[in-house]
């Protein structure tokens, strides 16, 4: 998850899921999310 939202993050943590927190600051910027930068195999 983008490591702007640590209220969110910490959300999901308590109901049992791992997160993995991640600077895409730069990405948004640019008005790019996490799910633009993903490539599917």
């Amino acid at each position: 998850m983008q490591a702007g939202f640590p209220q969110t993050i910490e959300q999901v943590r308590s109901i049992g899921y791992s997160v993995e927190a991640v600077d895409i600051s730069e990405f948004a910027k640019a008005e790019a999310g996490l799910t633009c930068l993903s490539l599917i195999f």
